[in-house]
Formats: C-alpha cells, sequence, structure tokens
C-alpha cells in the first residue's frame, strides 16, 4: 500500500503539466470531491499540488478540500495549520475551520477562530453553533457554552435540548445564577424541564449553598408532578450544608419526606443531615441519625464518616471523633454478624 500511494502521488505529479494553473487545479478538485465523490484522489492530488513547484494552494483550494478532511483528525489539524501558516481567510474557509475543530474536540482552537470569525462579521449556519456549542459541554467550558447560546437565540429557535444541556453544564460548573437564567428561559418558551434538567439546577444550586431556591424547586417539582429521586434530595440536603444554615429543622422535614417518595435514604444522605446538625454544634441529632442509619442496616461510607468527623469539630463538639468512630466500629460488627 505504502508503494502504491507514492506511485500514485508521483503519476499525479507528471500529469501536473508545468504550465497548469491553481485555478484549473482546483476546479478538478471539484470535480472529484463533488462529482466523483473519490477523495482519494482529491487528496492525492492535493499532495500533488504542494510539491509541484508554481503551483501552491490557494483559499479556494481549501474552501473544497479542509470540509473534506473534517473526519481525518491528523490530516485536517494539518491542513489547518497550512491555513494558519498562510494567513488565508474567507468566510466559507472560517465556517470550515471551526465546524472542523468543533468536531475533533479541538475546542480551544474551535473558540479562537470563532472569536476571530465574529470580529470579521462571519455568519455561522445553526449547524456549526450547535456543533459548537456541543463540544464546549462536552469540554465542561460552560462560560463559552452559555456565550454560544446567546448568539444562537438571537437568529434561531431554541430546542429544548440546548436547554437542558446548559443547565446541566452550569449546574455541574457550581454557576447557579447561569444555570438559573436559562431555566427560567426554558420555561418561558414552553419547554417542560424534566426531573434531570431540575436536578442539574438544584446541583447549581447546592455548590453555591443557595438552599431558599433548592427548597422553592422542590416545591415547584413536586407541585408539577415531578416525582423526585434520591439525587434530588442529595442536591436539596447539600444546599443546606454549603450554606451552614442553622435551619437544620427545614432539612431534616426534607430528609423525612423520602420515605412518601418510595425512597429510602442512604449513607450519603444520612451522612449530609448528621453533618449539617454538627456543624451547628448539635450533638443529640447525630447520634440519633447514626444509631438510626445502623438500625436500617446503612453504614456510612468512611469518606462520609471523615466528612461528619470534620463537621462536628468544626462544630466544636467535645471527643466527637472519638464517639462517632467507636459508633461506626460497632455498627460495622453489628453488620458483619448479620451478614455471617
Amino acid at each position: 500500500l505504502f508503494k502504491e500511494n507514492n506511485l500514485l502521488r508521483l503519476l499525479n505529479l507528471q500529469n501536473l503539466e508545468s504550465d497548469l494553473t491553481v485555478k484549473e487545479c482546483n476546479k478538478k478538485l471539484q470535480e472529484l470531491l463533488f462529482q466523483e465523490k473519490n477523495f482519494r484522489k482529491a487528496f492525492d492530488l492535493f499532495d500533488s499540488m504542494q510539491e509541484k513547484d508554481g503551483i501552491s494552494p490557494d483559499v479556494e483550494t481549501f474552501e473544497s478540500i479542509l470540509p473534506a478532511s473534517i473526519n481525518n483528525k491528523e490530516r485536517f489539524i494539518s491542513m489547518y495549520d497550512m491555513v494558519k501558516s498562510n494567513k488565508m481567510y474567507s468566510h466559507r474557509l472560517q465556517s470550515s475551520t471551526i465546524k472542523g475543530l468543533a468536531k475533533n474536540q479541538e475546542v480551544e482552537k474551535a473558540i479562537a477562530e470563532y472569536e476571530h470569525g465574529l470580529a470579521q462579521g462571519l455568519s455561522l449556519s445553526a449547524g456549526i453553533q450547535l456543533m459548537l456549542f456541543s463540544s464546549c459541554v462536552k469540554a465542561g467550558n460552560h462560560k463559552q457554552a452559555f456565550r454560544i447560546y446567546e448568539s444562537f437565540r438571537q437568529e434561531y429557535t431554541v430546542h429544548s435540548r440546548m436547554y437542558a444541556d446548559l443547565v446541566r453544564v452550569c449546574g455541574r460548573a457550581g454557576d447557579w445564577e447561569k444555570a438559573e437564567y436559562v431555566f427560567e428561559q426554558m420555561h418561558e418558551n414552553d419547554n417542560v424541564p424534566d426531573l434531570y434538567t431540575c436536578n442539574d439546577l438544584l446541583r447549581g444550586y447546592s455548590a453555591g449553598g443557595r438552599w431558599e431556591n433548592s427548597l422553592k424547586l422542590f416545591n415547584e417539582m413536586v407541585a408539577n408532578g415531578l416525582s423526585p429521586d434520591t439525587v434530588t434530595f442529595i442536591y436539596v440536603l447539600n444546599a443546606f450544608k454549603n450554606n451552614r444554615s442553622l435551619d437544620w429543622d427545614k432539612a431534616h422535614s426534607v430528609f423525612d419526606q423520602m420515605p412518601s417518595y418510595g425512597l429510602k435514604p442512604n449513607s450519603t444522605c444520612y451522612g449530609i443531615l448528621m453533618q449539617i446538625y454538627g456543624a451547628c454544634g448539635e450533638w443529640d441529632p447525630v447520634v440519633i441519625l447514626m444509631q438510626e442509619s445502623a438500625s436500617a442496616g446503612i453504614i456510612l461510607e468512611e469518606r462520609t464518616l471523615q466528612r461528619t468527623i470534620a463537621a462536628c469539630e468544626n462544630g466544636n463538639i467535645p471527643n466527637s471523633r472519638k464517639f462517632l468512630m467507636e459508633m461506626w466500629i460497632e455498627s460495622k460488627e453489628m453488620q458483619d454478624n448479620k451478614e455471617s
């Protein structure tokens, strides 16, 4: 195959007459790509143009060949580097560049080209903007995803998937303000958020310690017929914990609602509620919850236990580490005996 490819290249090189112009080469290139759909010959012709003296690929050449190379990352990046080094630009070429970089997850380069294109007055198609948006979401770049969303909605209709993806990436980044903003726009445009999108916004509230917002959304979900899952409760409880709220009674009230939705509190739920009480210096509820979880056959994970100990120590509860470790070891031994 190596010999055959080099032979083809040699034949193409010999067939390029010395007086053949770039324009004629470009015409042949377009015939191979768009009429014959022979990409292999097109790439061989392009390589031959580079090797032949006096025939240098121009903007029109790359406008044709660059889109055809998008599915081959190595070849595409090589061509992209040529375009950059020769300072070539056209709106069509820039659109193909952004599309290829986004598709190949070269997000930072894609964003840089997107910025450059906007400065040159480039208007991207809906498909390319969505591809760039998806690349930013996958990369967790919520700020750029948000910016593309704002640009996109000025020209096109935003569908529920785009709203949901943006709420998710903003929620994971802990940017509850942007997540809430998009969530509200989703409502305004008659797109009903599902449980997962609500949980994504709750995740953002959780990171920001926005327990009032979490509680409000939780109540709205229930009123709209959405049944919360365990993840919902974890994020709502975490919002109380991260706020260092003294409203432990409200947090406990949320915790107590889990059985009414057919859910059993797990190790994480028990741990978070204990951490809320511990950070507030409330030792008795911590002990009761520890005993309650052990009776239910739920043993705190070691990481959750350490966080609970740290919360109690921050709440200035004396000897909390010693007592919690003793209770945890005892509950583990009881569980092991039951299993044996």
